[in-house]
């Protein structure tokens, strides 16, 4: 009953720093990365089950993608095609988990940071995307509410601090 299983993932720059071990959402939909930013001290070392797996390095066995209409959504381009694809195998039954030992050193941001203001976009648009497409009603109404409420507030604080970026830097 294993559709996924997802590396513990530490900095490429600095392999003593967690990146991801482990991803969940939080109340009101927001992705959190467990471990990000901590000293890998084994704290994440034990097999268990997670909600997403980071698309950087993952393992699907070939009959559960068969049963999938797609991999990735080729729609997203970047960002929560992983928490959307662990989301589809976890409604057929599958679970996802975290094996650390399997480690990877990732880089990321490499994408994100030569085009920031596209990447916001995607953020934002996938995060709704994926709620709508992986939720059933009432829920999806509630979580779509409060993660636009969310994303508005948000947008609002970066513009008003100067945090927003005009124009695209390519």
């Amino acid at each position: 009953k294993i559709g996924i299983c997802g590396s513990k993932v530490l900095e490429f720059k600095d392999p003593n720093i967690i990146q991801f071990a482990g991803g969940y959402l939080d109340i009101i939909g927001s992705p959190f990365h467990r471990g990000a930013g901590e000293v890998d001290r084994g704290q994440y070392d034990k097999t268990e089950e997670v909600f997403y797996a980071m698309g950087c390095s993952l393992l699907i066995k070939r009959n559960d993608l068969d049963q999938l209409e797609y991999f990735f959504d080729p729609s997203y381009f970047a960002y929560f095609e992983e928490t959307d694809l662990c989301w589809r195998i976890k409604h057929l039954g599958y679970k996802v988990m975290l094996t650390p030992k399997s480690m990877l050193y990732h880089k990321g941001g490499a994408t994100a940071s030569k085009m920031r203001n596209i990447m916001i976009f995607y953020l934002y648009r996938n995060k709704l995307w994926t709620y709508k497409k992986n939720l059933k009603p009432p829920l999806r109404q509630i979580i779509l509410g409060m993660v636009s409420v969310r994303m508005f507030f948000t947008i609002l604080y970066r513009m008003m601090s100067g945090k927003w970026e005009y124009g695209f830097k390519v």
